[in-house]
């Protein structure tokens, strides 16, 4: 066979001053006066050629300066021999070590705390038997566009501090850990612009300050009372505001998000005459506790949500009482200038029955409560005389017949405005 020798006389400037011999079964490599590989391989009658290797260049000479992020860190390595971008793995490995005073390593993966660092490359096949350098730090990120993300930017009034979830983002888009800020609100109760103000925790590794605003919205609405049949009977309304009744109606998280997404809304008061439905049970419970008071009308009172686009649902129970005013049905009004009638309220929830204070004016009555179910609209009537003998008013209990109203019913419904 033949075997073409090369001189270092003849290599390029930018080539290591090794060459490398190859032949199909065994080669050499000399660097220097380090002979590395097998140069007694036997090589036989295969065709033996001597070539040039050049030499590997970094091309990032300077030390780089790294912004912490939380995860590995590594400085940008290109390495280059002539034309030839050398491959990590293939053509080279990295260790990474601590610069003093930084204790780290020799690893190979990367750091990730602030400190001085040096990755250390190690050649490998053509390259080996060279190695090179980089620096670098890793030093506090200082946050130059930080991004706020939150899911809803439109919050329903509750009455309380509103604290949205948020996720914090550097500008690269890596997400900055909550333990490395704190956060603070303002204006987060009322129905308005809220802004939420964050700062870096102290001795931590970013430099933030950022702040967004979301809004507080209620529910608004008007109201409406009609009975079964559509025709307006009765005059009848939830007396908290808008705003009051979103605080107090429980929404479920998806519920919510509809609402801050666009959906309507509708809270809706339901109140039928069921005194041909109530179960004898029922009936029974309520009749035991009325002492002289006679049943004017058996009530189902009932509390709706709607979202736009999906069924409604019953609510059985609300975080505080709302105050529920109604106009008394006309046949049980008094008409009689010498009886007084007075009015009370049964409430028969989860089989219990309470007397709830209702307050008349005239004839509209108004009472507070926070469960929804059956009701019972009682009255007694005394009649005025006077005794000669002691000066004394005698009330005198009369038994009146039960009297029965053919139904109603008062929606209260609460549609949320467009912005």
């Amino acid at each position: 066979g033949s075997n073409v020798q090369s001189s270092w006389n003849d290599a390029p400037e930018n080539s290591q001053s090794f060459h490398s011999t190859y032949g199909v079964k065994g080669y050499f490599v000399e660097y220097g006066d380090q002979t590395i590989g097998d140069s007694g391989s036997n090589i036989g009658d295969n065709i033996i050629t001597s070539a040039i290797i050049l030499r590997p260049t970094v091309m990032q000479t300077e030390k780089q300066e790294l912004e912490y992020n939380g995860t590995e860190n590594k400085p940008t390595i290109i390495i280059k021999a002539g034309d030839n971008i050398l491959v990590e793995g293939k053509d080279y490995d990295i260790e990474y070590v601590g610069v003093d005073p930084t204790t780290y390593g020799p690893s190979t993966t990367a750091p990730t705390s602030l400190g001085n660092y040096k990755a250390i490359i190690k050649y490998k096949g053509d390259y080996i038997g060279c190695t090179s350098e980089v620096e670098f730090s890793i030093n506090i990120n200082e946050v130059a566009k930080p991004e706020i993300i939150l899911e809803n930017s439109k919050i329903i009034y509750t009455g309380k501090e509103l604290e949205p979830t948020i996720i914090l983002k550097d500008e690269n888009g890596n997400i900055i850990p909550e333990d490395e800020y704190e956060i603070t609100y303002e204006n987060n109760i009322e129905i308005g612009t809220a802004k939420i103000i964050i700062k870096n925790k102290e001795n931590g590794y970013y430099i933030i300050n950022a702040e967004k605003t979301f809004e507080i919205i209620s529910i608004p609405g008007k109201t409406k009372a009609i009975d079964s049949n559509g025709t307006n009977v009765i005059k009848a309304r939830i007396d908290e505001s808008e705003e009051d009744l979103a605080s107090i109606i429980e929404l479920t998280e998806k519920e919510l998000k509809a609402i801050e997404n666009g959906k309507n809304i509708e809270i809706y008061l339901e109140i039928k005459d069921i005194g041909d439905s109530i179960s004898d049970e029922e009936k029974k419970l309520i009749t035991e506790k009325l002492e002289y008071s006679i049943v004017g009308t058996f009530l189902d009172i009932s509390l709706f949500k709607k979202i736009e686009g999906e069924e409604s649902t019953r609510i059985t129970e609300t975080k505080e009482p709302i105050t529920i005013t109604f106009e008394i049905p006309e046949n049980l009004i008094n008409k009689k200038s010498n009886v007084i009638r007075t009015y009370k309220i049964f409430r028969l929830h989860d089989g219990v029955v309470s007397i709830l204070d209702l307050k008349i004016n005239g004839n509209i009555a108004s009472f507070e409560t926070d469960s929804f179910s059956s009701y019972a609209l009682v009255y007694e009537d005394t009649i005025k005389t006077s005794n000669p003998k002691t000066g004394d008013n005698i009330a005198l209990w009369i038994s009146l017949a039960v009297v029965s109203i053919v139904g109603i019913a008062g929606t209260v419904k609460f549609v949320k405005k467009n912005k």
